[in-house]
């Protein structure tokens, strides 16, 4: 026979699971009424920085007016990690982030004014064109070179003089991308610089700065491009004899047929050829 104080035990057991099992349910009950975007706002202003962050990361995918404020709020914390993550997250709010996003693009950190930058881009308002203009003096490359990149996903004709300056920037990144911005806004205003640029020491540069042109397709830059079939990079000769054949023009047949037949590089000679073939049928 099971002895009593045996039976008594496994009772205790019994009941204490029981007791925990309600707890459990209890607590799980209360967190499933709890709101989820309350339950991360209130993290924002958790002790531990990993947590905020977190909490920043999460409430970028919540719909809710409550959530911007609490945002904004935060793009005020002490940990630029923090912060950087709040910009992330306001990214994804629309043209309400607009403001506190450009004040943002003043951050003593470089980190967060990076994020910033990259967040007003995604949202694509014109609202931001100015205060990027004005990050295009920003010490740091890669800032200067996303504050491009933002003005051209906007297509604002009021970044073109700007951009064009910047096709002159240290950093041939920068000038690649404002090249990139030029050919994405289509302004035939920017075509004088663009031909300068046909000149940049960088071939990259050059090749990026021949494709904008012929996305403008202003027919002044035709007879720079023809020169441009001379390049001392088979790369942006490969390009250049791509872009006149989509431009079209005339005067650029016999200087590709040329190409075609005496150009060293095979797929320079095939490019020509190919526009050729294009120029026919238009």
């Amino acid at each position: 026979m099971e002895k009593k104080s045996t039976r008594l035990w496994k009772w205790g057991k019994q009941i204490g699971c029981l007791s925990l099992f309600l707890l459990l349910g209890i607590q799980a009950a209360g967190y499933a009424q709890d709101d989820p975007a309350e339950t991360l706002i209130r993290q924002l202003q958790d002790k531990d920085w990993e947590v905020r962050r977190m909490a920043a990361e999460r409430l970028g995918g919540i719909d809710n007016p409550k959530v911007l404020e609490a945002l904004i709020v935060a793009l005020r914390d002490e940990n630029w990690r923090v912060r950087e993550e709040v910009e992330w997250a306001l990214g994804k709010k629309g043209a309400a982030a607009v403001a506190p996003l450009i004040v943002a693009l003043r951050d003593k950190n470089k980190h967060v004014r990076l994020e910033a930058v990259e967040a007003v881009g995604r949202i694509k308002d014109a609202g931001a064109v100015e205060p990027l203009i004005a990050t295009l003096i920003d010490d740091e490359v890669y800032i200067r070179r996303e504050a491009v990149t933002s003005l051209g996903e906007i297509k604002d004709t009021r970044a073109v003089e700007s951009l064009m300056a910047v096709l002159k920037d240290r950093s041939w990144l920068v000038r690649w991308e404002a090249a990139t911005a030029l050919g994405k806004i289509g302004d035939a205003k920017a075509t004088e610089a663009l031909v300068e640029a046909l000149h940049d020491k960088d071939a990259t540069v050059r090749a990026e700065t021949v494709r904008a042109l012929g996305k403008i397709k202003d027919a002044k830059a035709i007879a720079p491009l023809i020169l441009t079939l001379k390049d001392q990079d088979e790369n942006v000769r490969k390009e250049t004899a791509r872009v006149l054949g989509m431009i079209g023009d005339a005067a650029a047949v016999k200087p590709l047929e040329e190409l075609a037949h005496d150009d060293p590089g095979e797929t320079v000679r095939q490019a020509a050829q190919n526009a050729l073939e294009e120029m026919s049928v238009k």
